[in-house]
């Protein structure tokens, strides 16, 4: 479900940054902006998933801070930069070129032999000799 649901919200994404680059008029650029703008939940949740799922319970705080500030803290200045853009730029140059480096950086993520995740063992067999962290009962 979840990877039916990831590839969904890429193809959201891809087909929000082609609506706000190719379409001609006012109507493709907010429909392409509602598009990529509907996929960042998703996106966002994915990220804290697997940043969650791959850390070890005693860490799961510190790194869910370290997480959030990483993904919060650059947007102030780019907000910053996309207003000062904004006033000199017309928006058409300005999405044209945020489209190509988003799809730069994720042809390069996506034919890296590196980012492709493989089938792990079963937890019994992983966790034969680790200390089993159950949930506390309340």
């Amino acid at each position: 479900m979840g990877r039916l649901l990831a590839d969904r919200t890429v193809r959201w994404f891809i087909a929000g940054q082609l609506c706000a680059v190719l379409g001609d008029t006012m109507l493709w650029l907010v429909a392409g902006m509602v598009l990529c703008g509907a996929s960042m939940p998703w996106i966002a949740v994915g990220l804290t998933t697997v940043g969650l799922r791959h850390t070890a319970p005693e860490l799961v705080g510190r790194v869910y801070s370290g997480f959030n500030l990483m993904m919060v803290l650059p947007q102030m200045p780019a907000m910053a930069c996309g207003a000062a853009l904004i006033a000199v730029l017309d928006f058409r140059v300005i999405l044209v070129v945020m489209s190509a480096v988003v799809t730069a950086a994720a042809c390069c993520l996506f034919t890296r032999k590196e980012q492709r995740w493989t089938a792990k063992a079963p937890a019994d067999e992983r966790m034969a000799g680790e200390p089993r962290h159950e949930p506390d009962r309340v």
